[in-house]
């Protein structure tokens, strides 16, 4: 089954997608990472996470084509100026220096007009990132009882795989709680763009709250299961390396042995 994949292996995977987008600085190559995370999360069964990988990837990959001049737009140079209504700059001589961000705006060829500057660097960090959240992304989704029942096969402290636990345990819990207090929030009329101020306060006081008393409960449900308890702890998941796991972990390591080598290659 597609949810029964085993969590080393989906931590293969991961090391793999952070040591390709440490690494990797040709788009081609990044482009056949990426199409291997979307097949991958695809078989997670993740459709909706994937899409809208798609959709962002998509409109970061339109962004750096402005930024290179795809669309022959006019670029300008962080260094030089920073758009804004009525700022104008020569293009003659900023089309000799090197170019490292994207206007996107309505420019016309003398510099007039109305732009945002997108640094070309915060478009490939969200490229890389986007990469390892997809990556990590069934990590997170693992149940925290199959983690606890992982970390005991192999052999890790319980000071250290405790906390991790709880924290993935924790945060899904109040992201609810978040939903809720804004719900409540536009049922009375209070979240609006007209008062930030009071809307702010208003959600993030209660969400402090909630989330205390969260992780409070969290903590003594935990010790009413005996999570603290010595002695040998028991589980009713069976973990084991199958089959799949061994041909996802060697297709991996072959992907990512082809895409570093292939990144090294002369242009």
């Amino acid at each position: 089954m597609v949810k029964s994949m085993d969590f080393r292996t989906k931590l293969i995977v991961l090391s793999g997608t952070v040591f390709l987008s440490a690494t990797v600085s040709k788009n081609t190559v990044f482009c056949m990472l990426i199409s291997f995370l979307l097949l991958y999360i695809a078989f997670q069964k993740e459709w909706k996470t994937a899409v809208r990988c798609s959709l962002l990837l998509s409109l970061v990959f339109v962004l750096r084509l402005y930024s290179c001049g795809g669309f022959n737009t006019c670029r300008f140079s962080a260094t030089l100026c920073a758009i804004t209504k009525g700022i104008k700059a020569d293009c003659n001589h900023l089309m000799r220096t090197t170019y490292l961000d994207a206007c996107v705006g309505v420019v016309d060829s003398k510099g007039n007009g109305l732009g945002i500057l997108i640094p070309e660097m915060f478009l490939f960090i969200i490229t890389r990132m986007t990469a390892v959240f997809m990556s990590a992304l069934p990590i997170v989704k693992t149940q925290p009882g199959e983690l606890r029942a992982i970390f005991k096969k192999l052999n890790i402290h319980r000071n250290f795989h405790l906390p991790l636990i709880f924290m993935l345990r924790f945060f899904p819990t109040v992201k609810y709680e978040f939903r809720e207090i804004i719900e409540s929030l536009r049922l009375r009329g209070i979240c609006s763009w007209k008062k930030p101020l009071t809307a702010v306060e208003y959600l993030f006081v209660p969400m402090i709250f909630s989330a205390s008393k969260t992780a409070e409960e969290l903590a003594a449900a935990a010790e009413v299961r005996g999570i603290s308890a010595e002695g040998d702890h028991s589980s009713r998941r069976l973990i084991q390396f199958k089959k799949s796991d061994w041909l996802i972990s060697i297709i991996t390591a072959l992907f990512c042995a082809i895409l570093y080598y292939w990144e090294q290659l002369p242009v």
